[in-house]
């Protein structure tokens, strides 16, 4: 039963939001806040290493640090495999994420509008 162990291993050294927060692994999710227990959930789809992720308003609830990691997470998952595709919705763009992206869907007076972005 050691491959488990590997991946996590190697999950925790690849990706900044388990680094910065592993003090959390251990505490019963009834016992962490509302934004801690949001982190736990990103921490837990990146550890996963699917190679399609979802993420719905990945930002709510966060300070600009927890922002931040959250962000060099998201560059660090794409960067640990180019095949790797991360869906994000947002109404919080962080000034850092458009260099992540290269393309944006916007909506505007009811209308969607794709975007490529010059990185």
């Amino acid at each position: 039963h050691s491959a488990p162990v590997t991946v996590c291993k190697s999950a925790l050294s690849a990706l900044p939001i388990l680094n910065e927060f592993a003090e959390l692994w251990d505490t019963y999710p009834s016992r962490l806040s509302g934004g801690a227990q949001h982190l736990i959930a990103l921490a837990r789809g990146f550890a996963a290493g699917a190679s399609v992720l979802l993420l719905d308003e990945p930002f709510t609830g966060l300070d600009a640090h927890r922002v931040t990691v959250v962000v060099e997470t998201i560059k660090a998952y794409l960067a640990s495999d180019v095949s790797r595709l991360v869906v994000l919705v947002t109404h919080q763009l962080p000034a850092a994420l458009p260099r992540l992206t290269e393309y944006q869907i916007g909506q505007k007076s009811g209308q969607l509008s794709l975007e490529a972005v010059e990185n």
